[in-house]
């Protein structure tokens, strides 16, 4: 499996202009629904896969769909809450989106939400 097969570089280039020119209305439906769509189709890869979430094989084979949630993740905060890392959080947890997808967020072993589990850096 190859990067372009996810998320192409012209492809990701052509979101975030979108995502530039729609901050001035986030935290719509659209893009909280953009990020989350992002990290289902991860996820659904990751596990057809067969690669057990929070485990060292991301690390290695999977590097570069993380590194396209991060700079997803990254937008959003920079241009949707001006660096605010916190709010960004906030927002997010209160969306009816993110509550509809909480449980893929929890870690199955511990039963601990991801923002509550040490950050893991690659």
């Amino acid at each position: 499996m190859n990067r372009e097969n996810f998320f192409d570089d012209s492809g990701f280039d052509k979101f975030s202009a979108w995502l530039e020119e729609v901050t001035c209305i986030f935290p719509s439906k659209e893009i909280v629904s953009a990020q989350w769509e992002m990290t289902r189709r991860m996820e659904g890869v990751l596990k057809r896969a067969g690669v057990t979430l929070h485990c060292s094989d991301i690390e290695t084979e999977f590097s570069p769909l993380l590194e396209d949630q991060c700079r997803l993740q990254d937008i959003l905060i920079r241009y949707g809450f001006c660096g605010n890392k916190d709010a960004y959080e906030e927002t997010l947890k209160e969306t009816i989106l993110y509550q509809e997808v909480r449980n893929l967020l929890l870690n199955n072993d511990h039963k601990v939400p991801v923002w509550e589990q040490p950050v893991h850096t690659w």
